[in-house]
């Protein structure tokens, strides 16, 4: 079923006297096509005493050709109009897809012009006349639709005139024509005539003024005149004083002396103490020379509240049309007792042309001043400016389904957006709330909206977006516990929120849970744990970390070391965690031979029997431990042999390494000083070297530089076992070193 675009026009006329009690309102129409007034239909409107009436109606199917198309309107007293007919063609096809155009007779010379399908056409196009000569012509255009059916031929007139240019003018006054003054001017198409023209010759009262332009080629133009008044007095262009009274009383006006000027910006205080409470009106007028201006009056209502420290404007409020629904209620920031008002005023999307605008002045009691009006006029529908777009500012690259929005905007038919690169709309797209993603390569920039409608687009308000790239959550702390260890502590990025911490059930959070720092009590026997910390950046970004603890378990709380012999090239290490016990003598002596070396730990005593030997050239090292230096805290046999590799004895034989929890060694080792720290698994950059005595001592702590092998020397430190500790962002590991 196709539609056709019908824009009609209705007032009913109806005899005045029926005029005068009520006028009817139209509150129906009726259409219909042809002579089938059976398939009539009817269609209810708003009740109106004139209907502009612009819309589309169905057509029933019907054959090619001419129709007629009839209309009648009803009005609320059950009335009908007479019917309106007007005939139209019904073509193949109502797609308009191009159209030609011509002037005067010269059809050969039309210009032929393709449009895309539609079936309305807007044309506004500006079309050449250069190659016109002057004078009446005639413009020609017709329209074809897609099945090559010419619309009629639709013809205007128009003239073009020959450019003029100013060459003088004339002026005189009242009608003594033959006192003219003409004056020359080099010709000009626009002549701006600031002039001072002498009336000294003229007698004081009315006159009249007239003036006219001559072009270059000695025509005038009309004549224009205009009416003023001759004063006689010497301050005849300046303003002298004022006066005001109040109700109907201008016997009690007060008369006030101003500085002569020809413009006044008077902000005065006028008394109105003896009046009394209630609605009044204020009358005023200014003196200029020998003449005075016309009366100048406003109602205002005189408060009866008392103790009115000082009475001031503290805001406005505006209409239109004498429709309060397009009112705007302003509050002023700062009262004041006067004010300009040289604001922009909102227009509630009114449409173009002339309306009426009221205005009111509100108090510091509350009360409204009289209605003041003034009509402006419409020039352009657009929409408003946008208001301020609420969302984060703050992003990281990869977020998704972050919300904008804005209020709406007056006027606005559509919501125009516009987003950084990489950034994307996913929901919301031309309206005032939007959904984005930030894909991974998503850059900084700026988020802008303005309001579309078909008048045109509105001012754009913007909001700076920073994308950030995701955070790397790190956590700090020891990797290597004991079992039973309490209240370790671990850290992570301070200056966010949504702190979580998790850890296996080998051990429990026992302070700090919701902050960036916890402590941790290690419960589990031995093995590996995990601790896991996750927030959320001020952007709104999620980070989280794991890192792997590993616990190792204690040992026997009293241990007693058989006899044992150490030879050269072997280490023994045995301990307990309150007393260690070394026999020896008889059948089992405890001997440490000559490049043998033992170590023993305790945490409360070591007892060490008779029969304990070291020869020259052996070494026996016994301390009591303050935390878990153990023996490395790893599962205990007797005897407990951690190095069994003998020294390098022949040349080009690799030295012996000791490793450090597998991602560092350190060798040789036992060694006279100097010795190599190689890291296995690759660099690891930002590792810290720690070195310890066997009494908890620390005697190095420094940044290792960027490398896999690092030379360190134990030169200046007497004989016996030292503990290295190295520590990088994503683990720990402990070794020991023998200097002989």
């Amino acid at each position: 079923m196709r539609k056709i675009l019908l824009l009609i026009s209705c007032l009913l006329v109806i005899p005045l006297q029926v005029l005068v009690a009520q006028a009817p309102k139209i509150i129906a129409y009726q259409y219909w096509f042809d002579d089938n007034d059976a398939g009539m239909i009817s269609q209810p409107v708003s009740p109106a005493t004139a209907l502009d009436l612009t819309t589309s109606v169905n057509v029933p199917p019907v054959l090619v050709g001419l129709h007629r198309f009839n209309i009648r309107f009803k009005d609320d007293s059950l009335r009908y109009s007479p019917v309106s007919s007007s005939m139209f063609f019904y073509p193949v096809s109502t797609l308009v897809n191009g159209y030609e155009y011509w002037f005067n007779d010269n059809y050969a010379g039309k210009i032929a012009v393709a449009v895309s399908n539609t079936t309305l056409l807007d044309l506004t196009s500006a079309i050449s006349s250069s190659a016109l000569t002057p004078g009446m012509n005639t413009f020609h255009i017709r329209f074809h639709d897609v099945s090559g059916i010419y619309s009629a031929i639709t013809s205007a007139y128009f003239v073009i005139m020959p450019e003029m240019l100013i060459s003088g003018y004339e002026y005189w006054f009242d009608n003594d024509y033959g006192s003219k003054t003409s004056v020359n001017v080099a010709s000009t198409r626009f002549l701006d005539l600031s002039s001072a023209i002498s009336g000294t010759s003229l007698q004081l009262g009315f006159h009249a003024f007239h003036i006219r332009f001559k072009n270059t080629q000695g025509v005038w133009c009309s004549t224009q005149s205009d009416m003023f008044y001759k004063h006689g007095t010497e301050n005849q262009n300046n303003l002298t004083s004022y006066e005001y009274w109040f109700d109907d009383n201008p016997a009690a006006k007060v008369s006030v002396a101003i500085a002569h000027q020809p413009v006044a910006d008077l902000v005065a205080t006028i008394n109105a103490a003896a009046l009394q409470p209630g609605l009044h009106k204020a009358h005023v007028r200014f003196q200029s020379g020998d003449l005075e201006s016309i009366v100048s009056s406003g109602y205002f209502y005189k408060s009866a509240t008392a103790n009115i420290a000082e009475n001031v404007i503290s805001g406005y409020r505006y209409w239109f049309d004498n429709d309060q629904a397009t009112m705007r209620v302003i509050r002023l920031a700062q009262p004041a007792g006067s004010m300009t008002l040289l604001d922009s005023v909102e227009l509630p999307y009114l449409p173009l042309g002339k309306h009426m605008m009221s205005m009111e002045f509100r108090d510091t009691v509350g009360n409204y001043s009289s209605v003041s009006g003034d009509s402006v006029e419409v020039f352009t529908c657009q929409p408003y400016r946008a208001g301020n777009i609420s969302g984060n500012s703050l992003v990281c690259s990869g977020m998704s389904g972050v919300a904008y929005s804005i209020p709406a905007i007056l006027n606005a038919t559509g919501y125009s957006w516009s987003l950084p690169p990489g950034a994307t709309i996913v929901s919301g797209n031309n309206t005032r709330s939007v959904t984005v993603n930030f894909t991974p390569v998503a850059v900084s920039g700026m988020i802008t909206v303005f309001g579309t409608n078909p008048c045109g687009s509105g001012i754009g308000r913007t909001l700076e977006i920073s994308v950030t790239p995701p955070p790397v959550a790190t956590i700090s702390g020891d990797t290597v516990v004991c079992s039973g260890s309490t209240g370790v502590s671990y850290r992570t990025e301070a200056g966010n929120t949504g702190y979580a911490w998790t850890v296996t059930p080998g051990g429990t959070i026992a302070g700090g849970s919701g902050s960036n720092s916890v402590s941790v009590n290690w419960t589990a026997p031995g093995g590996i744990q995990t601790l896991t910390v996750s927030y959320v950046t001020n952007a709104g970004c999620s980070a989280t970390k794991t890192i792997h603890v590993s616990v190792k378990p204690l040992p026997p709380s009293t241990r007693t070391l058989p006899g044992y012999i150490i030879p050269a090239g072997q280490t023994l290490c045995s301990d307990a965690t309150a007393t260690l016990i070394v026999s020896g003598g008889g059948t089992s002596p405890f001997l440490v031979q000559n490049g043998g070396s033992a170590i023993l730990v305790a945490g409360v005593n070591i007892k060490i029997n008779p029969g304990v030997v070291v020869t020259p050239g052996g070494f026996l090292h016994g301390y009591i431990a303050s935390d878990c230096f153990y023996c490395n805290a790893v599962p205990h046999t007797l005897p407990q042999v951690l190095k069994e590799e003998s020294f390098a004895g022949v040349s080009g034989e690799e030295p012996f390494k000791t490793t450090g929890d597998g991602f560092f060694k350190v060798y040789p080792n036992p060694t006279s000083g100097s010795f190599t720290l190689e890291m296995t698994g690759g660099d690891y950059p930002g590792c810290m070297v720690e070195m310890y005595s066997m009494h908890g001592e620390k005697l190095v702590g420094e940044q290792l530089p960027e490398g896999r092998k690092h030379e360190l020397s134990l030169h200046d430190r007497p004989a016996g076992i030292y503990i290295i500790r190295v520590v990088s962002p994503e683990m720990s590991g402990t070794s020991r070193i023998m200097k002989y």
